[in-house]
């Protein structure tokens, strides 16, 4: 092999070795890329039920649901409705538990959070509350961060007598236990469709039902 054919060779070597330096180089974290704004704390609370207290301190209940609606309303008054997604939040962490507002106060759940928010979200706010159109009529066309909050909701009311796992997936129970609760006395008196749909009567009855 000549020197000119030995060059060639080597430079061919150097250069696969740069792109795949460059391929294998992790991308650099929305933080660090300045995509994510400051710490913002918020706080939510539920009604106090015994036999949901497991699942609301773990934040699978109906005050974390309470405290990420609320953080994502302060993030969307602060920054702007494209960065109020829970769900796009980087450093997040909670606390829940049960509390007591005085000496002859009853007891409810509470729940505080804090995360960096960051970009992804809708363009405006009433695109995070609107439903897919009527016509489609399926749960996996509602948005993922509508799942997860009928999901908490439910588990802490209990409006199944189950746990229901908080995934952000419409799975069987989850449309199982939304039917359910659509169903029962208080849905009936909302005139709530009972098709097992997240729309946003629901969220609003279990919202209010959860107080």
């Amino acid at each position: 092999m000549t020197p000119r054919h030995v060059w060639r060779v080597l430079s061919g070597l150097s250069a696969l070795t740069m792109a795949a330096a460059v391929l294998c180089t992790p991308a650099a974290p929305a933080a660090a890329q300045g995509q994510c704004k400051a710490l913002l704390n918020a706080a939510g609370k539920a009604k106090f039920r015994p036999f949901t207290q497991a699942r609301e301190k773990r934040g699978n209940g109906a005050a974390m649901a309470d405290a990420i609606a609320n953080w994502q309303r302060d993030v969307s008054a602060k920054y702007g409705s494209q960065w109020m997604l829970w769900e796009n939040a980087v450093d997040k962490s909670f606390s829940c538990g049960a509390a007591r507002p005085g000496r002859i106060g009853s007891w409810f759940i509470r729940c505080t959070i804090a995360a960096r928010p960051c970009g992804g979200g809708p363009d405006n706010v009433t695109e995070i509350d609107s439903d897919p159109p009527a016509e489609r009529g399926q749960c996996s066309d509602y948005r993922r961060d509508r799942i997860f909050e009928v999901q908490r909701l439910m588990n802490g009311c209990d409006t199944c007598n189950r746990e229901v796992d908080v995934d952000g997936v419409c799975g069987p129970t989850t449309e199982h236990c939304l039917r359910q609760f659509q169903n029962s006395r208080f849905g009936r008196k909302r005139n709530l469709r009972a098709d097992g749909l997240p729309h946003r009567e629901t969220v609003a009855a279990l919202h209010d039902y959860c107080r």
